[in-house]
């Protein structure tokens, strides 16, 4: 075995323990690890949260909590299009050029 092959093994073998249970261990703990600590918080604001979603605020230009949910979801989750730096349109990874 070479060198790079020694170098590459180990770093597979690494990578196969810590993204078993040490890592599921680690996530599952720590969020219930944050859950107890904030006492609950999100079961205890989900009727606000949800009573939130329903309601509509009128007023001018103004748009519904859900809307602006639903905007605030869509941009992180990557939906729509996005603008690259030469100016060309991008829909979902392809590039659509100006004409």
């Amino acid at each position: 075995m070479t060198f790079l092959q020694q170098i590459r093994d180990g770093i597979i073998a690494f990578s196969d323990f810590i993204c078993g249970y040490p890592l599921f261990v680690l996530l599952i703990g720590g969020g219930l690890f944050l859950f107890i600590y904030s006492k609950a918080l999100p079961i205890r604001w989900l009727s606000l949260a949800l009573h939130s979603l329903r309601v509509k605020k009128q007023g001018e230009g103004q748009i519904s909590s859900f809307q602006a949910l639903m905007s605030t979801r869509s941009h992180l989750l990557d939906v729509g299009e996005r603008t690259s730096r030469n100016g060309d349109k991008i829909f979902r990874g392809y590039t659509c050029h100006n004409v």
